[in-house]
């Protein structure tokens, strides 16, 4: 496990690597995370053979990267578990932890939201620890 500690204009950031698999191949990405262990502070995902302009827009798309800044790891009834997902337009229900996935690339945004939560998963007694 890896974890980067990091300053932005003085602030403490966490970066946490993210890996898992689109629809075609393996994804990765970094999570940025913001010194109170909750909060997204930016977001970047990278693939290997994402079809272009359907799951290739988890890489070539930064204004839906952009959409995870803001969004909670946890929901506010449970800390033990990592919430933050990518859900398709219909299924959100919690705007604070969940994305809007990417139109057309169910599995690869499937693949995304699995990843982020197979992956921060490891880090929860990090994250909830104050």
């Amino acid at each position: 496990m890896a974890l980067y500690i990091c300053k932005v204009n003085g602030e403490t950031k966490y970066v946490i690597p993210v890996y898992g698999m689109g629809l075609w191949g393996p994804i990765s990405g970094y999570i940025a995370i913001n010194a109170d262990k909750k909060t997204v502070y930016g977001a970047y995902f990278n693939h290997e053979s994402e079809t272009a302009g359907l799951g290739a827009e988890i890489k070539d798309n930064a204004q839906w990267q952009a959409k995870f800044k803001g969004k909670h790891l946890f929901n506010g009834k449970d800390a033990a578990h990592i919430t933050l997902a990518v859900k398709k337009a219909s299924d959100l229900k919690d705007p604070s932890t969940q994305v809007d996935a990417v139109t057309g690339a169910t599995l690869t945004s499937n693949g995304v939201s699995d990843m982020l939560h197979d992956c921060l998963e490891k880090y929860v007694k990090f994250l909830s620890d104050k």
